[in-house]
Formats: C-alpha cells, structure tokens, sequence
C-alpha cells in the first residue's frame, strides 16, 4: 500500500507539471521560448481557439482552422533566413503555421503555409531581422487537432567563410561554417527555359566524384571546385524531347562563362565536357583538323575529316549575350533535303560548332525565337572563309567543295536575307524601310506628318540611347530636323 501510494502520488504530480507546460503555450500572450536548432513537442488537443483575444488575422492565403493552438516565441539572434516546419515523424495530421511580428493584440502578418512539408505538415521559410522577436502559431486545418513536433533552423547573414585564404572568404561572417573554399569558387546556373520539371542533372569532376546535382527546379548557387579538366556534366529530360530552352552555364567570380550548354533533344544522358579554373579546352589532338596548339584540356571535340570530306564551322552570334532564346539552325542537302547537322547557342553572345562536310549544294536553315533581331550567324571554312552567313529566320543556299550549284535567292544586297550565293533571284527578299540607318534619315519639317515603318528594320549599331539606364534594343527608322529655335514636340500619336 504504501508502495502504491507514493508511486500514484509521483504520477499526479509528473500529469501536474506537463499540464502546466501545456497549458503556458496554448494562448498568445504566454507563448513558449524556441530558439534556432530546437525542436520542441505540443500538442493541440483540447486547446481553445484564441483567435479572438490574439488579434491574430489571416496571415497571406492561410486563414484559421475552428480548433485551438500553441504559441511559440522566437528572436532572431541575428538577421538572415528562419526555417519552420512540422515535418516530422512525430507529426502525422493537417498542420497549419503561422508567423507574426509585433504583439499580441496587434499582430503583423510574416508568413504562413498549409501543406508545403511532406504529407499534409508545414514547412516556411522567411527572412529574419536580428533582434526581432516573431510569435509562431501552430494550428490545424479546419477542426484538426493533435500532436506535433516543432523545429526551427536558421542561416545567419553572421555565418559564413572566415578564413581570408579561401575564394568564398566573407568579411561579415562572425561564424564559420565550415563552407571555406581553398580551390576555385564557381557559379552554377541551370534554368531559363520551359519545363524545367522535366529536366535532371549532375556535375560530376574527372575522377567521377559527385560536385553538384538537381532537376525539377531553377538553380543557381556557389560550387567549389579543384581546377582542372576533364568535369562532366551529365543531362537528362524524363519527358524526352530535350531540356526546352533550359541551360546549364558556370562562371567564374568575374562573371566570366567557362562552360554552357543544353540538351537539345531526346531524353539523354548527354555529356558536356568542361575545363573551369582558368584552363583552356579544346583539341590537344595535333593531327586533327581543329587542333587548338593553345588547349590545356582535350575536350572530345576533336575532328579529323576523311574520304573527301572537308572541315566546316558554324560560328553563331547573339547580340544580347543570352542564346538564341529557343532559335535553332538546320543544314540540309540542297537537292535531297536530306538532314546534315542542327544546333543552337544554349546561352552567352558566341559559339561553334564544327565537323566534316563532303562536296556538294547545302541550305542553311534559321528559325526566329524570342529574339530575333539578336541572332546572326556564320559559316567558315577551315582556311577562314566565310561562305554564307545570314540571321533568325533566314534560308540561305550556298556551294561546298567546289561544286556548281543553282541556288535561289535573295540577289539584292541591301536587303536583310541578300545571299551572296544565289545565282537566281526568288522573288525572297526582305529589304529594309529607306531609312534605316542614320545616313538616310528621312528629312520632316514643322507641321508637317509622315507616314513610316519599322517592318524588316534593322538595329543600327550608331543608334545610342538618350537613358543609358534603357539602351536601344530594337530595330527603328531615322528622321532628320532642322532646328528653328522653337520648342518641338514629336509625336507618333495618330
């Protein structure tokens, strides 16, 4: 008896203090303390609802479950990203998070979620401001109501590389963690096209070893990599027709591009092979066509042509230092329509490609993408010699290998698609309004209205800006004035 009597005495009083602990977190104005890296249990079973007396709101496209909740007090010991989530395995019904700053009765919306954890949990993430204390409200959705596990990680703005040796060395950094970087600090940038969902990758150095990998989502992040050659990355698409305009692109602290590419189409893998850390790549192959005496890094581009076939490069240009945009260029067989070769530049203002081309009658075939008044291209022979060149758009025939050829085209050079190939005028061409450059400038005079256009502009590379802030990206027409003294006003109005 006596036994039995302390033991149940020892059980009122354990039951007493858990209550107690509960019952301090279940209102706003007495909310318990939780601090970076905890993790602490409530529970919301049986707990009123104080949405009345919190003057807690709908905070962002959350609003309130009819059950209760705890509250939980959180400073931020510095500013930077605050994580909070009830993704756990203590965790297992339709939670719901809210954030405020302020104060009880006078709440300030942060932030909110419902179901971004795994399952039906709750995961958020906001920026912090060091020194600001944040009132954290767990919920359920609707009349939910049960147990649950609280955590809350940070990355301080005061946490970083503290080493001055290292590339990624940070000045403000109070806290090192553990990020130094003693070899080459790169940028890795995947995205910038349509259905980034389909796309997988990885980043892998010569050895193998894994540096970098992701798909389904934009990426954009440091990496710290040994200088050298021989780096692989590995594309895929699981949806099979190619990475949609999506590209890889490392760079270094500069902003310098020391690789790019995409996966133009299928589902992969493909492997692009890149040199980073201030190595050259190309052809180390001295008895190659395009041998390169100044590689320090074979890239597998080496070509040898045979069997009558001579070497050709297409050289392709954007004006805007962003790719294509989606653009590509065809090489077809002039008389069979046969499919030679196609590309594209994935990203930066230049690229090549280059490979071996037997004699004979080819057309060059160029869609438009997002931008085509930026595209421009070339192809050149292994002496140097351009042979055609054209922009988006465009279908330009041209001979190869010494062979004679009918080819149909534009035949007048002041037009925007004049092939300087074509041996028959087809009727093709797309010339450009009489005042396209700033040498033919229409004259106009006061009061006076004229009729213009800017169909098949081209951009004048004399045109400068007025606002360096909005500089000149799009084709346009001139006019000339003669001032009188008066105040003008022009207008395209009517």
């Amino acid at each position: 008896m006596k036994t039995f009597t302390r033991l149940g005495s020892f059980l009122m009083v354990v039951a007493a203090l858990c209550w107690s602990s509960a019952n301090a977190q279940l209102t706003c104005d007495s909310p318990t303390v939780i601090n970076c890296g905890e993790e602490l249990f409530g529970s919301t079973v049986g707990a009123a609802n104080d949405n009345g007396s919190s003057g807690a709101t709908a905070c962002g496209e959350f609003g309130f479950g009819t059950a209760g909740q705890n509250w939980y007090s959180f400073t931020a010991p510095a500013s930077g990203s605050c994580t909070i989530t009830t993704q756990n395995s203590a965790t297992i019904w339709d939670t719901q998070l809210h954030v405020y700053s302020g104060s009880c009765g006078a709440l300030n919306c942060v932030a909110s979620d419902d179901d971004d954890g795994t399952g039906l949990s709750s995961l958020l993430t906001f920026d912090m401001v060091g020194g600001t204390t944040y009132l954290i409200r767990v919920g359920g959705y609707l009349a939910n109501e049960n147990n649950f596990a609280l955590t809350v990680t940070c990355e301080l703005d005061t946490d970083g590389c503290t080493d001055p040796t290292a590339c990624n060395f940070s000045p403000d950094a109070i806290n090192d963690d553990g990020s130094c970087c003693f070899g080459a600090c790169r940028t890795l940038t995947v995205g910038g096209g349509a259905f980034i969902g389909e796309t997988a990758w990885q980043l892998l150095d010569a050895a193998g070893n894994l540096i970098a990998e992701g798909g389904g989502v934009a990426y954009n992040e440091s990496i710290c990599v040994t200088p050298g050659c021989g780096f692989q990355f590995i594309m895929e698409d699981t949806f099979g027709d190619g990475w949609n305009g999506n590209t890889f692109t490392i760079t270094d602290e500069d902003g310098n591009v020391e690789a790019t590419g995409t996966l133009l189409g299928g589902a992969g893998p493909e492997t692009v092979i890149a040199a980073i850390g201030g190595f050259t790549s190309g052809c180390t192959d001295s008895g190659a066509n395009n041998y390169d005496p100044a590689a320090q890094c074979d890239d597998g581009s080496c070509i040898t042509c045979s069997g009558g076939t001579s070497f050709y490069t297409v050289n392709m240009f954007d004006s805007g230092n962003n790719g294509w945009g989606g653009a590509t260029w065809t090489l077809v067989d002039a008389v069979s329509g046969a499919l030679i070769d196609t590309g594209d530049l994935p990203g930066g203002g230049s690229g090549s490609y280059s490979e071996c081309l037997s004699p004979g009658c080819y057309t060059m075939i160029t869609t438009e993408g997002f931008q085509p008044t930026q595209i421009s291209w070339e192809i050149v022979s292994i002496s140097g010699t351009v042979v055609a060149e054209g922009g988006a758009g465009a279908s330009i025939g041209f001979p190869w290998g010494g062979s004679n050829c009918e080819i149909p085209g534009c035949t007048d050079s002041g037009c925007n698609n004049y092939n300087v190939n074509a041996t028959t005028d087809d009727g093709s061409c797309v010339c450009p309004p009489s005042n396209d450059v700033c040498a033919n400038a229409t004259p106009i005079g006061c009061d006076v209205t004229v009729s213009g256009t800017t169909i098949n502009a081209t951009l004048d590379p004399s045109a400068v800006s007025c606002d360096a802030n909005t500089p000149i990206t799009a084709p346009g027409v001139w006019y000339t004035f003669i001032g009188t003294g008066d105040l003008v006003n022009l207008s395209t109005c009517g």
